[in-house]
Order: structure tokens, then sequence, then C-alpha cells
């Protein structure tokens, strides 16, 4: 997600969140959704780090793996509807 301005939700990150696959991207590519450098996604905000980073996932399919499953079960946690739904009850709960 190479973008240089976010313009609301991420949608397409969390759809490759949900499929289980890494994502690279950069700080406001994947801002709002609470993801984390190296863990949950690569973010590299100049065109080298953005490089290295696919560079380094394609390079290392177990580190690969563990951010695209780190990031699926992210998204399944806070973006799934039923994740969104008991957000939601809660709020109408507080009013």
């Amino acid at each position: 997600m190479p973008t240089t301005v976010s313009a609301g939700t991420n949608v397409k990150v969390l759809e490759a969140m949900a499929m289980r696959r890494a994502v690279v991207s950069t700080t406001s590519g994947c801002a709002g959704l609470g993801l984390i450098h190296a863990h949950s996604v690569w973010v590299g905000d100049k065109p080298e780090a953005f490089a290295a980073g696919i560079a380094t996932l394609v390079g290392d399919p177990e580190r690969r793996a563990q951010i695209a499953e780190a990031a699926y079960l992210h998204a399944r946690r806070n973006f799934d509807w039923s994740a969104i739904g008991e957000k939601q009850r809660a709020l109408f709960r507080d009013l």
C-alpha cells in the first residue's frame, strides 16, 4: 500500500489481512488500523525502505507468514463484523 495520504478506512489493507497476506505499506496506507511494524505489517515510508520491506518478505517466507498471521488475527479481533457489532453495542449501552 504505497500511498502518501490516507483517505478514510484503508479497506485494501484489511482485505489483504483477511486473506492472510503480509502487507508492506506506508504509514498513511495503514493509518488507523492499529498495526505494528514488523509484527502485523511492514512499514516503509521512503521508496528505499518500502522496496527493502518487499525484498525482506519475499526473501523470508517464515517472517512473511508470521506477519500475515498476526495481521489476520488483528483483523479478526478488531474488524470482523461480530467484533464491530460488539463495539457498537457497548457504545449504545454507554449512551
